[in-house]
């Protein structure tokens, strides 16, 4: 059974993804058709799901949503405030702290199996993969009805807005995470 005691390891671990997703949201490019930027934040988000417990992912993505309603600049471009959860880029926003868990929660399943079946070994990358882009689905949804209903066009819309010009990028993304992450944890996976 997990301890249920927050820890002084847990508050450290998540504060460190929290700033690494403030960080890695200040690189961002903006598109000239739509209000959403493609940003590193997700990857921040994939990062924390890929080496923090679900408890400890899921609070760095709070901690971090927090700190931008408070109005410190962790946001794209360096904004902060309870505007950005209201505009067009809320949703997306909204889903961090849910793709984070996800995908750590999904991570963690999915190693266990592959360690009893050592048939699945080999396609561990390939179900990381899958995970971190069901994770982009459940983001694009919560960014896309949001920006449905901000800019008043229907969903269909908000789809081609804001999700299907990030898909590539998306997917770099996640193939970066897929093949990086995993190294990192090992090399400081002691610490998380």
């Amino acid at each position: 059974m997990e301890n249920k005691k927050l820890t002084a390891r847990d508050v450290c671990a998540s504060a460190a993804f929290t700033a690494i997703t403030a960080a890695m949201a200040q690189i961002a490019f903006p598109l000239p058709f739509t209000p959403v930027p493609v940003s590193l934040g997700t990857a921040a988000v994939f990062a924390a799901g890929m080496m923090l417990s679900p408890r400890r992912a899921f609070m760095s993505q709070i901690a971090y949503l927090l700190l931008g309603a408070a109005g410190l600049p962790v946001f794209a471009y360096f904004r902060g405030g309870f505007d950005a959860f209201i505009g067009p880029t809320g949703g997306y926003l909204w889903a961090y702290p849910v793709m984070a868990f996800f995908i750590s929660h999904a991570c963690r399943l999915a190693e266990r199996a592959r360690k009893k079946n050592f048939k699945i070994k080999f396609i561990t990358h390939v179900i990381n993969f899958f995970i971190l882009s069901l994770s982009m689905v459940v983001c694009y949804l919560s960014g896309s009805a949001w920006l449905a209903r901000v800019m008043s066009v229907s969903l269909t819309q908000a789809l081609a807005l804001g999700a299907l010009p990030y898909v590539a990028a998306d997917a770099v993304k996640i193939i970066f995470c897929v093949i990086v992450t995993p190294q990192i944890k090992k090399t400081a996976g002691r610490f998380l």
